[in-house]
């Protein structure tokens, strides 16, 4: 089931009723959360349910050892096997067919006749994102960050909770699991904000992030025919779709786990209001790029041994979380050239400075400019075609642009402008609930609705499902 779905307008709707009217303790909550996550998960293919059992079993169980064992070194290997097991787990599904594919050309290259079984699994959706959840549950027990879980359903239910189960934010068990722990009472105020926040989540995946998508796959599908403005165009209609599209479901499932009385962590902070790469990254998918942070990149070493260690930290970060976004060099080579740009600021010591107009409006100007060429390598089929799209885009001079429409520019204008507008608050429209009259608030909602409603044609699946 996904959030743009007919089945998910009666599921929400249904499971809040039920949540709130016949589950009064928080165990019965859990229970009914998990069978609804199970349920929700299930939908798209019940046969991969064990998966996400499989991996809270273990990481359940190991976490409880982890704890109870005296031997620090016993509790290090055990965090070590757990820990093997659910990367083991996501790189069979998520890497195999790729490196096999791949090793099979380099040894063919080298005159080696050499063949792999390649296994065509289907990517469960999502799986990136619980394993992540999962596997940094087991560090921070380990670590001795938090007390293990010794309730098989919160637990559970931490891990499955279906607002962010196939595509984030990326909670750690410290912040979420005291809120699976204890009774939620409903609040009136936090549902009005949730369903603010899932409408603008909807507005920006419905009637921005899928219509910029099937211009966007018109011009990369046959982008030889294009001229340089439509291709200069088409990648920065991609930065606002993957940003709208991603940020969107963040909203949405910040959003509606509010209904249930759960906050989540916040994923987007105007990342395209950044002035520089690393502000950028500080408020671009912000919670994945903590976890590399915290599990990758202080443990690799971080600041701590010098400038030429720190770089190397870096780009093992970025290339890590290219390939992460998914099995195609393209996202390694994404991976890489973000890491290049950041690297002059760690040199240099840079340190973000906004304090003249000028400096930040040109720094706000470059920065975008440059995450829209990294946008364009991540979106391209492969490395070449990425490489051809700049060739085409810079060798054939044509400053008119095809014939797409641009009322999505006007859309994706006033989003932008209600973005700012809104840049100090929870969310984008948080601002709403401050304007005294009824009338003009409830005009601003049935707007985006009514928008939402003619503009919602043809909708596609949040793009980052498929990582």
């Amino acid at each position: 089931m996904i959030f743009n779905s007919l089945e998910f307008l009666f599921f929400l709707p249904i499971a809040f009723m039920l949540y709130w009217f016949a589950c009064r303790k928080s165990c019965w909550q859990n229970a009914f959360l998990l069978l609804s996550s199970l349920a929700f998960y299930g939908w798209w293919n019940w046969k991969l349910l064990g998966l996400i059992v499989a991996i809270v079993a273990v990481t359940y169980v190991g976490g409880i050892l982890i704890e109870r064992t005296s031997s620090r070194k016993a509790a290090k290997a055990i965090c070590a096997t757990v820990v093997t097991l659910c990367l083991l787990n996501l790189g069979v599904f998520k890497y195999y067919d790729f490196f096999a594919d791949n090793l099979v050309g380099i040894l063919n290259k080298f005159g080696m006749d050499a063949s792999f079984t390649t296994l065509n699994l289907v990517l469960p959706i999502g799986i990136s994102f619980y394993t992540l959840q999962a596997v940094s549950y087991v560090i921070d027990v380990y670590r001795g960050s938090i007390r293990a879980s010794h309730s098989p359903v919160d637990y559970a239910t931490y891990i499955s909770f279906f607002p962010q189960l196939v595509a984030g934010p990326i909670e750690r068990a410290g912040t979420i699991l005291p809120q699976f722990a204890a009774t939620r009472r409903f609040d009136y105020a936090m549902t009005v904000d949730g369903l603010r926040q899932t409408l603008w989540g909807f507005f920006k995946k419905l009637a921005i992030a899928d219509n910029c998508g099937h211009i966007v796959d018109q011009i990369f599908a046959d982008y030889h025919s294009y001229g340089t403005a439509t291709l200069a165009f088409g990648a920065v209609l991609f930065t606002i779709q993957i940003y709208t599209d991603f940020s969107g479901y963040s909203d949405i499932a910040i959003g509606v786990a509010k209904l249930f009385g759960i906050r989540l962590s916040r994923n987007f902070d105007n990342p395209y209001f950044a002035i520089d790469i690393p502000q950028f990254w500080r408020r671009w998918h912000m919670s994945l790029m903590s976890w590399f942070r915290d599990y990758l990149y202080i443990p690799l070493g971080g600041n701590r041994r010098g400038k030429a260690r720190q770089v190397l930290n870096v780009g093992i970060v970025f290339l890590v979380s290219g390939l992460w976004h998914g099995a195609n060099w393209t996202f390694v080579a994404w991976g890489a050239y973000n890491a290049l740009l950041f690297i002059p600021y760690i040199i240099t010591r840079h340190r973000t400075n906004d304090s003249t107009f000028l400096r930040r409006l040109v720094g706000r100007i470059v920065t975008f400019l440059l995450v829209v060429i990294g946008f364009t390598i991540f979106r391209a089929d492969s490395i070449a075609d990425a490489g051809n799209y700049f060739v085409c885009m810079f060798t054939n001079p044509c400053l008119s642009i095809s014939d797409f429409s641009l009322t999505i520019c006007i859309y994706t204008s006033v989003a932008l402008l209600i973005e700012w507008i809104g840049r100090n608050g929870s969310h984008a429209i948080a601002f709403v609930a401050d304007i005294k009259s009824s009338l003009w608030r409830y005009a601003i909602y049935y707007a985006i609705l009514l928008t939402i409603l003619q503009k919602a044609n043809d909708t596609t699946q949040f793009i980052y499902f498929q990582f």
